[in-house]
Order: structure tokens, then sequence, then C-alpha cells
């Protein structure tokens, strides 16, 4: 071996060594995990394999992370076609990209270890200490995939509320955005670990990642993942509020997985703020014109619309009544733009919810979920939509087989109906002035 070739191998080995150290070092001081691929807060991801390459010409093989949770083996059929519409409809707006590699300010990038691969994420720099965060506040990017930005609104929308002391806003908060990456558009910005999905928007579906080869996780099963390293009092003892962020494609994913999961927190309180997306899941066949014609939009209540063709890998293991009960008593908050009338998805079955604008449709299931939750539909009159056969299925009528399992519409009331509907004018489909604005920021941290 040359003397050049021995020197590069010498310097190699002195880094492993003081990666080795590090690593140790800040386990004990309890600021990372032991399976952590990044011992130091402020490290970018890949930087010993870059720099192993740099020296070496090779990159090294890296590491498959276990993860603390097993992935999830719920068999998972073909999507049905409307998924592949949705895919369709939003490409252009999906491959504007922005910039996922530069840094925003007071963030740092990272990786977190999950069952089947690295979620990339953008961490805020605050607290340093790790075991001291009380908050964690995890907003989740819309179809361009600009987690960089979506970080930057929050970050902006956190210190207005601290300074106002919100209650989820204490000094000792974790900002975090993590960024769903796209095997076609985003190619070559992510590690052969990292978690990446190989379809326009299939990450937005709850579908499977397709990076790391034959992962298979359901974007839904990540959030899960992320609520049970934040809840896990060992590693985060003083942790005192989850909260999750969505706004369009974002807050789409965010709604499915708020009706979805049960996973636990071990006590810890979890809200889900859901901004303008541009559908949300229905519990029935139910929708808000009687003049629907179902013949002509047959795939209208599939999922992710509806729960008919469930088919990704993520359980489901309740019926439509029991995962709605749970559902309303979850503290979910619908932020929707009065001047958000027009984009996003177009399809029969997105319009089939309420009309063209995503302002109608949430007004439209805020009436809904209401009146399926046994609330007087007079009581909401104002807002658009009938719903005559639900009514009718209220007051003890024929179902006319509206219900996806063996329920009766008794079956989705008597519960606490927690959720809460926030308005806010002279806004349009606009992520960072919904989210920064007054009532924004309320739903967020008060």
């Amino acid at each position: 071996m040359s003397s050049s070739a021995s020197f590069r191998w010498l310097f190699v080995a002195l880094v492993a060594f003081v990666y080795c150290v590090a690593s140790a070092n800040a386990e004990k001081a309890g600021f990372i995990q032991v399976r952590s691929p990044h011992p130091h807060p402020h490290a970018q991801p890949g930087l010993i394999s870059s720099l192993v390459e740099t020296v070496t010409g090779k990159r090294p093989a890296p590491a498959r992370p276990l993860g603390e949770l097993q992935k999830s083996t719920v068999p998972s059929s073909a999507p049905p076609p409307v998924a592949s519409s949705i895919k369709k409809t939003q490409t252009k707006a999906s491959s504007a990209v922005k910039n996922p590699s530069k840094r925003p300010v007071g963030a740092f990038a990272t990786t977190y270890p999950l069952s089947a691969g690295d979620l990339f994420v953008w961490q805020s720099k605050n607290p340093h200490n790790e075991a001291d965060t009380e908050s964690a506040t995890i907003i989740i990017h819309g179809v361009d995939r600009n987690a960089g930005d979506y970080f930057t609104t929050l970050n902006t929308t956190w210190k207005a509320a601290r300074n106002q002391n919100l209650a989820r806003a204490p000094a000792k908060s974790m900002l975090i955005a993590p960024l769903f990456f796209d095997q076609v558009y985003d190619k070559g910005l992510y590690d052969p670990t990292t978690l990446a999905w190989g379809e326009n928007n299939a990450w937005c579906l709850g579908e499977g990642s397709t990076n790391p080869s034959g992962s298979g996780l359901s974007s839904l099963s990540a959030l899960d993942e992320l609520v049970a390293r934040f809840s896990n009092r060992k590693n985060f003892p003083n942790m005192k509020y989850i909260t999750f962020v969505g706004h369009g494609c974002g807050g789409m994913t965010l709604q499915r997985y708020a009706a979805l999961t049960s996973s636990s927190s071990n006590g810890v309180p979890i809200r889900y703020v859901v901004g303008n997306p541009s559908s949300m899941l229905y519990w029935s066949r139910d929708r808000p014109s009687d003049s629907f014609n179902a013949n002509s939009c047959p795939y209208y209540n599939s999922f992710f619309f509806g729960l008919d063709d469930f088919y990704i890998p993520y359980p489901k293991n309740k019926n439509s009544a029991q995962l709605f009960k749970s559902y309303v008593q979850r503290d979910v908050r619908y932020l929707v733009s009065l001047d958000d009338n027009g984009g996003g998805d177009q399809t029969c079955e997105a319009k089939a919810a309420g009309g063209v604008a995503r302002k109608s449709r949430t007004l439209a299931y805020w009436k809904y979920i209401n009146i399926l939750s046994g609330k007087k539909a007079s009581d909401y009159s104002q807002f658009p939509g009938s719903f005559t056969r639900l009514q009718k299925s209220q007051q003890g009528g024929n179902s006319d087989n509206e219900f996806v399992d063996d329920v009766k519409a008794k079956d989705f009331t008597g519960v606490n109906f927690a959720h809460q509907l926030v308005q806010l004018s002279g806004v349009g489909h606009n992520a960072p002035a919904v989210l920064t604005s007054s009532q924004g920021r309320k739903a967020i941290f008060a």
C-alpha cells in the first residue's frame, strides 16, 4: 500500500474514532438515542459518509436502521383508479421542489430512524438538550414538498405565540418539518436509506414508501412513529404537547391520519390542525348534494375520499362508526380560508364533496360530521349541503345502504364532539398567511 493510501485510511480511522467517542458522550448526556445517526444536533445528514467518500473515493454501504416500531404488515391491494387521478391532477405543482437542501433559519437537517428507513426532517436548534423539550410541533408540507418554507412559517408563528405566552409555545419547544421525498422529482437529493415515495403525491395518499427498496411504509405510519418518538417518556420526560399542522395536501394527509390512527401517545395530548384540504374522509356514502349521481363517479367513496376500497398499508382495525367516534373526540381544528375558491383536486370524487372550491367542501364537511354525530341539521342550516338521506337515517328512516360497514346511523352518535372550525376572512389558499394569522396562531398554540 502506498504512503498516500496509508495516510488516507489512517485519516478515515481517526474520523471514525472521533465519531464513536462523540456518539458515546452525547448518548450519556441524554442528547441522542443509541441508534441516532447524527450525534451532534447541528450535524448534516450523511456527513461521515461524504467525508469517507471524499478521502477514499468509495461510498460506504449505509446501515439500515431497525426503528423502535415494527413495520406494518397490513396487506394492501391495488389502488383504485381514483388514486391515479389524484396523482395526475397535481403533477405540475408537485414538480416545483423549492430547495429542499437549503437550510431554513433556526433549523438543522437530520434524519429520524423509523422502522423502514430514515425520515428527513428540518428540526429547530432549540432546545439544545432534547430531553428538556416540553412541546413538539410537527408541520407537514404541501404538494411542493418545500418543507424548509413550512419550517420558516411555523417558526414565525411560534415566535409570535411565544410572545403571547400561549400554552403550546413554551420556551423549550421543538419544531419539526419532515420532508416526504418523491423518487421522480427529488432524485439525487436523498440517501439509499432515506424514505421516499415512487409516485407523484403517493405520500399524500398514505401509500407505502418505495425507497429504501421494499420499505412500504405508509406516510401515516411515519406519523405514528413520530408520535411514539416524542411521547417516549424516557427520552422526553417533560413533554406536555404534541401538535400536528398540515395545509393543502399536508392537510389532507393529516386529516386522514387523525381519522385512522390508533397509536398511543402515553398520555401526551395531541392536536391536529388541518388547513384548507382539497378533501376530507367521508364516513358514509352520503354527499352534500341530493342531486349527486354516483353512477357518473363510481369511485367517489373509494379511499382516499371514503372507506370503500381501502388499500394503503396502514391498519384499519375498527368499523366506520368506531373510527368516527374516536375521531370526533380528538382535538382537531379546521382552518378554512373563505377566499379559497379554486384550484386543488378537481376530480369528480373531490367535487362530489361540495363543488369546485376547497372552502365549500370544508364547510359542507363540518355540517356533515355534526349531523352524523347526532346534532340537529337545523342548527347548521347556514352551512352548504343538504344531506337529506343522512338526516332521514338519523331520524330512524331507511339507511338506503349509505354506510360502508354493517352499522346504523345511531352507532355514530353519543360521543363528546371536540372539533373546532376556524373561518378566516380575506385569505385564500396561502399557507403562510393562514398559519401566521392570529386565528391560525391560536389554533396551533393556544
